[in-house]
């Protein structure tokens, strides 16, 4: 999914990347390109996060406890309106594709891998890497406010 070299340049076609960077550079190229159609009417803002399921815990793959390299537990919660909230999972606010590589890259050398008979570095876990695009839009009188 995420091809052999995580820090190849996702915009470019040849490079043998896999379906999540050219996504993640899709959404990328889409949202500068509607900004900059839009001017200051619209603006939007990207977080990251990425979590592990392992022995029916959820780990957070980009936050560390305080100092002792641990790494911090989350818990699915739902609010008294039914909502589920990820309490304890740290969102990384990413400006590009290269940062959102990067945590990818971050999160995914600490997943926990053990060797089998097929594959030298297997996976022990599953993991959710998330993208939250928050847009807003200006629909007041005047000029929209700059950012």
């Amino acid at each position: 999914m995420t091809g052999v070299d995580l820090d190849a340049d996702p915009n470019d076609p040849s490079n043998g990347m896999g379906i999540i960077p050219r996504s993640i550079a899709t959404i990328f190229n889409k949202a500068n390109a509607l900004k900059e159609e839009r001017g200051g009417a619209w603006t939007y803002s990207i977080k990251g996060s990425f979590i592990e399921l392992y022995n029916e815990d959820l780990i957070d793959l980009l936050s560390m406890d305080d100092g002792v390299g641990g790494r911090r537990e989350v818990q699915i919660r739902e609010d008294k309106h039914g909502h589920i909230i990820w309490d304890g999972l740290r969102e990384i606010t990413v400006k590009s594709t290269n940062e959102v590589m990067s945590l990818i890259k971050q999160g995914s050398s600490i997943r926990r891998t053990n060797e089998t008979d097929m594959n030298a570095q297997s996976s022990r876990s599953h993991a959710i890497f998330s993208l939250t695009l928050t847009q807003r839009k200006y629909s007041g009188s005047g000029a929209p406010p700059r950012s």
